[in-house]
Formats: structure tokens, sequence, C-alpha cells
């Protein structure tokens, strides 16, 4: 979570040293989902000094979502459209429409790299059309971005969205994260929340990571906090941790 929000800072060299410090040791070998997800961020830092290759070598990927995320890693260090879009059809089977589109994006970026205008619009297309849908601001921002850049005109068929997508009042999160916050804004703790959402405490902590991204929350009181200041949920619920 520092990692990505110093990524966000554009603060590189941070993130470097962050990620550089939670590659250290053998405890997050143990934990191979959330080992590849930092793997994924670290092979988009060029100022880290670690090698990631022989780290991910031997990493394994025992789940569907470990192995979607190792095809992420390894399309992002190979920069091929091929890999970006087997990482696509693997979080669309997965159900995981937030990655899907961050490898949409990814996948679009690397046909215009090898000048492939037509694939590269229909990714952006199919990614800003998911964003939407999820109302995840910042994707649709980078998607239109990258449009823009290039020069790519993606119609008006990701509803509404390339002409000026407004943050909705769920701030961009999707209904699973709204329950997970709703749980946080309660107070309970990653294991707490797993036992109401009958899931891992691991998919619970991950759930957390992602919606303190998307709030640029640096802790759990903040996006409570943000969930009460935009009014996501009655004022009854309360317990802010």
């Amino acid at each position: 979570m520092r990692c990505r929000l110093a990524l966000q800072q554009g603060s590189h060299e941070q993130a470097a040293t962050i990620l550089a410090d939670a590659l250290i040791g053998e405890e997050l070998a143990r934990h191979p989902r959330e080992a590849w997800m930092l793997l994924v961020l670290g092979a988009r830092i060029p100022e880290l000094t670690v090698d990631l290759t022989e780290f991910a070598a031997v990493l394994p990927s025992p789940t569907p979502v470990g192995a979607a995320y190792r095809t992420v890693y390894a399309a992002v260090r190979s920069g091929d459209s091929t890999i970006w879009t087997d990482a696509v059809r693997q979080w669309r089977a997965l159900g995981e429409r937030e990655e899907e589109a961050r490898s949409l994006l990814g996948a679009a970026e690397a046909a215009l790299v090898h000048g492939d205008r037509t694939e590269a619009g229909t990714a952006l297309l199919d990614a800003l059309t998911i964003a939407t849908d999820l109302d995840a601001a910042a994707l649709v921002d980078v998607a239109q971005k990258m449009a823009s850049r290039a020069r790519l005109s993606l119609g008006t068929q990701a509803k509404g969205a390339s002409s000026g997508h407004q943050v909705s009042s769920t701030l961009g999160l999707t209904p699973r994260e709204l329950e997970v916050l709703r749980l946080v804004a309660q107070g309970l703790s990653n294991r707490g929340i797993a036992e109401e959402l009958f899931i891992s405490a691991n998919t619970a902590g991950v759930h957390v990571s992602r919606i303190l991204t998307k709030l640029g929350a640096a802790s759990r009181t903040e996006a409570a906090a943000a969930a009460h200041r935009h009014g996501l949920f009655p004022a009854s619920v309360r317990g802010i941790v």
C-alpha cells in the first residue's frame, strides 16, 4: 500500500526503497499472491535495484489469481502484447474486472509501441467501458490520457466516459469494496471482515488495500472518515479505527 501511494505521488525512489525492504527475507514467499502483486509493482519501477528475476523464478503461483499476476509480471517485463492479452483473458475468467481493465491498458500501451493503433483503440475502449462501469475514476483518467496522447478517438460507446467521466457517489469502489469499507468503518479487523463476508483474511486485506488506493487514504481511519464524509453509509455506522 505504501509503495502504491508513493508511486501515485511520483516518488519512484521512495517506492523502490519500500519495495526493496518488503522483498527481504523469506516471509513474503509464504504469501505468493501478495508477493506477485509486489513484483508487478517492482517491474514498473526503473529505480529498483533489487533483481526480481531470481525471485520470480522460484516464487510459486498455486492459485488462478497468483497465476494471473504472474502473467501480468511477465507482460510488464517484456512489453509483449500477446502476454498482455493472456492476462486479460485470465482476469476475465476470474471475474476480476478492475484487473482486467488494468491489463487492457497494458495491452493498449504495448500495441501502441508496436504501431498497432487499431488493437490499441479496441483495448482502450474495452478498458474505458469497464472502468466506467466500476466508477474507477483513476483508470478512466489513465485510459483517456493514453487515448489523447495517441490521438485515438474512442467515440461514445463507453457510456459517455470519454466525454468527461464524473466520479459517482461510490467514489469508484465496487459493490464488494463498499461492503468491506462499511465493515472497516465499523472497526472490524481483516479477520473480522473475513468472517462477516465468508472470505479469507488475506482476501479481505487485498480489498482493504485497493480501497485505500482508490480513496488516496493512508490508513483505515482515513478511509472510514472519507466514507462518512461522502455519505456512503448511514450516520449510525460508527466505530472508526
